[in-house]
C-alpha cells in the first residue's frame, strides 16, 4: 500500500466544498488501487479518517448517527457531504469569479481552466460569454488584450485561440533568440592567412577556396554569387569592389615588394563598407559621466571634446561641432553608408532625454477621496422581499479552531468600519456565516443569504458587457481605471433591511449596516447607483465597482478625470 499515492489531508480552509470533492475522489481512487475496496466498512472508515487528518476527526466526532450508521461508509460520507457542502451563495461565487486575475507565471490554458472551474458555481445562463468577458478583462498581456478588443464578434474559443498563438510565438522567439546568441558567441574564428599576392609565381593559388575565407571583392565571407560588392564602385580605382580591399590602393601605400604574413580575426556577418559599425552616438549638453573616455583634440585653432570608441569603424561628428571648426573651404559629400550597432540592429542616430516623473498631483489634490471606506451621500437601499415569504433562521455553523481568532479580529474590524453591528434583539431572519480565505492569507467574512435571495425582489438593472463599453470608446487613447473600495459597502442599508441581513457567528449575531456581498440584487443596485452618479460626465464607463475614464488625448482625459473625482468628493457625506 505504501507504494500508492495517498490522499492529502482534508482542509476546511477556503472552499470546503471543492476541498471535499478532491479528497473524496482521491480516497476512492486509493481504495481501488490499493485493493481495499472489498474490505469491511469500518476498515475503510478508519482509512478515510486517517488520511483526512485531525481536523476531520474532530468534525466526525460532532456527527450524530442513528444506531449503527457510524460503521457504514456511505453514511459517514453523507455526513461529510452535508458539512462541507452548505447552501451555496451564488452571488458571492460570482463575486469571487469576477475578482480572478491571471497570475504572473500562469499560462493561457491554466488561466482558462481556472475560470471555467470557478464559473460552474456561478449559475450563469451564458457561461461562455461570462468566461470570455472575464478572460479579456484579466489577461496580463496588454498587446493580446488590445487585439481581442479589436474583434467585433469575439467568441470565447476565438479569444483563447488568439491568446494561445501569441503565447506560443513569444516562447518560440525566446528559443530562436537564445540559439542565435549562442551561435554568435561560438562563431568567432581565428584564421591564419598567408598573403602570397606580393610574390611572383604565387598569383592564382591552386588552393581551393574554403568557407572561412574572405571574398577579395568585399572583404566578407558569403555564399557563392552573393557578393555585396557586385556592381559597386571603388572610391579609389573605380572598379567592382570595395575600397577597403582595393589592391591598387594597397600597392600605392607600399610599393616595396615583400611578402606579408597576416594574422586576422574574422567573424561571420562582418560589416561591409556600406555598413559601418558604431557603438554609440550621443548628444550630451550637461557634461559626461566620470566613467566615459573623453579627450580634447585640436583642429587648427579649435579644441573639440571627443568620446573615444576603440571598437567603432567610423568617426562621427555633430553638425554643431562641425560648424565650430569653420571649415569654409571644405565640401561635404553625401554618403550612403549606414550606421549599425554592434548587435546588427538598424538604429540610426537618436537623441535620448532623461525625464524625472513626479507622482500624479491629482492624487494629492483629491487625497480625501481615496481615504477610508467611503460612503455615498443621500443613498440608502431597502431590500424588498415578497410580503408572503416565510423567514428562515439558521443555527451557527462550526468554525475550525484555527479560524476563530482571525474571524473575531475581522468582525471587530468590520464593526469598527461601521459595516456591521452586534445584534442583541430578536430578528426574523438569521443567515449562516461564510468564511473564505483571501490570496493574502487573510479571511473574508460574508453571510449566506440563499433563503433570502429566493424572495428578494430585484430591480433588474441592465449590466454592462465588454462589447457595449468598447463600442462607446472608438477614439480612446488615454485611460484611467478607478476601483471603488469595497464597492457594495459604500451603500447604506435602511434600518428595516439591516434586520434582514443578520447572520450567526460563534460570538453572537451581527447585522449588516451596509449593502452586503451575496444579496441577489446587490450588483444591479450598485450598477444603477454608479451609473446615475456619472451619467452626465462624458468619457466615463461604469462596470459595477470599476470606473473607466478615457479620452482622445491626455488633456481631455485629465479634464474628465478631474470631473469624476470632484463628483466623488461631492458625494461624500
Amino acid at each position: 500500500m505504501d507504494s500508492f499515492h495517498k490522499p492529502s489531508a482534508l482542509s476546511f480552509d477556503g472552499n470546503t466544498s471543492e476541498n471535499w470533492r478532491r479528497f473524496k475522489q482521491q480516497f476512492q481512487i486509493y481504495l481501488v488501487a490499493s485493493g481495499c475496496e472489498d474490505k469491511d466498512d469500518p476498515i475503510k472508515i478508519a482509512i478515510l479518517l486517517n488520511f483526512a487528518g485531525e481536523d476531520a476527526i474532530e468534525v466526525f466526532n460532532t456527527f450524530e448517527f442513528s444506531a449503527g450508521d457510524d460503521k457504514k461508509l456511505d453514511k459517514v460520507i453523507e455526513q461529510f457531504e452535508r458539512y462541507c457542502n452548505p447552501r451555496k451563495n451564488v452571488v458571492f461565487e460570482r463575486y469571487q469569479f469576477w475578482k480572478i486575475t491571471q497570475r504572473d507565471s500562469e499560462t493561457v490554458d491554466q488561466f482558462v481552466t481556472r475560470l471555467k472551474n470557478k464559473v460552474k458555481s456561478c449559475e450563469y445562463t451564458s457561461v461562455d460569454d461570462m468566461v470570455r468577458d472575464k478572460f479579456v478583462f484579466s489577461i496580463q498581456d496588454l498587446t493580446v488584450k488590445e487585439r481581442l478588443l479589436r474583434e467585433e464578434k469575439l467568441t470565447l474559443e476565438k479569444a483563447i485561440s488568439m491568446a494561445r498563438a501569441a503565447e506560443a510565438s513569444k516562447e518560440q522567439i525566446k528559443v530562436m533568440n537564445a540559439r542565435a546568441q549562442s551561435s554568435e558567441a561560438n562563431q568567432s574564428v581565428n584564421v591564419l592567412r598567408y598573403d602570397a599576392n606580393q610574390g611572383k609565381g604565387q598569383i592564382g593559388s591552386r588552393r581551393e577556396k574554403t568557407k572561412s575565407e574572405k571574398c577579395g571583392f568585399c572583404g566578407m565571407v558569403h555564399a557563392l554569387r552573393s557578393c555585396p560588392a557586385f556592381g559597386k564602385t571603388c572610391n579609389y580605382c573605380k572598379t567592382g569592389h570595395f575600397e577597403r580591399v582595393c589592391r591598387a590602393k594597397q600597392r600605392q601605400r607600399d610599393s616595396r615588394p615583400r611578402e606579408v604574413n597576416v594574422l586576422g580575426e574574422f567573424e561571420d556577418g562582418e560589416v561591409s563598407e556600406d555598413d559601418l559599425l558604431t557603438f554609440s552616438v550621443e548628444s550630451n549638453n550637461e557634461g559626461s559621466s566620470k566613467n566615459d573616455w573623453h579627450v580634447q583634440l585640436k583642429f587648427g585653432k579649435t579644441d573639440l571634446n571627443f568620446k573615444l570608441d576603440t571598437g567603432a569603424d567610423c568617426n562621427v561628428i555633430s553638425q554643431s561641432s562641425f560648424e565650430q571648426l569653420s571649415l569654409t573651404n571644405t565640401r561635404i559629400f553625401k554618403n550612403k553608408s549606414k550606421l549599425k550597432m554592434f548587435n546588427g540592429q538598424l538604429e540610426l542616430v537618436k537623441r535620448v532625454y532623461s525625464l524625472e516623473v513626479d507622482p500624479p498631483k491629482i492624487e494629492t489634490e483629491f487625497s480625501d477621496v481615496f481615504e477610508g471606506l467611503g460612503e455615498i451621500k443621500d443613498v440608502q437601499y431597502q431590500i424588498k422581499i415578497d410580503p408572503v415569504s416565510i423567514p428562515v433562521v439558521h443555527p451557527p455553523r462550526r468554525v475550525p479552531m484555527a479560524l476563530r481568532k482571525p474571524l473575531e479580529e475581522e468582525l471587530r474590524r468590520m464593526e469598527k468600519l461601521g459595516v456591521i453591528e452586534k445584534k442583541n434583539e430578536p430578528t426574523a431572519w438569521v443567515h449562516s456565516l461564510v468564511i473564505a480565505r483571501k490570496a493574502n492569507n487573510k479571511i473574508r467574512v460574508c453571510m449566506d443569504p440563499s433563503d433570502l435571495n429566493k424572495v428578494v425582489m430585484r430591480e433588474h438593472f441592465p449590466m454592462q458587457t465588454v462589447e457595449e463599453v468598447v463600442s462607446r470608446m472608438p477614439n480612446a487613447k488615454v485611460f484611467s481605471v478607478l476601483d471603488a473600495n469595497h464597492g457594495f459597502w459604500q451603500v447604506k442599508l435602511a434600518n428595516e433591511s439591516s434586520n434582514l441581513a443578520t447572520f450567526n457567528t460563534p460570538f453572537g449575531r451581527y447585522s449588516y449596516k451596509r449593502l452586503p456581498f451575496g444579496i441577489a440584487s446587490a450588483p444591479e443596485v450598485f450598477q444603477s447607483i454608479m451609473s446615475n452618479m456619472f451619467s452626465d460626465i462624458e468619457g466615463v464607463e461604469v462596470i459595477v465597482d470599476d470606473l473607466v475614464v478615457w479620452g482622445e488625448d491626455v488633456t481631455k482625459h485629465d479634464e474628465r478625470l478631474r470631473l469624476v473625482l470632484e463628483r466623488c468628493r461631492d458625494k461624500k457625506p
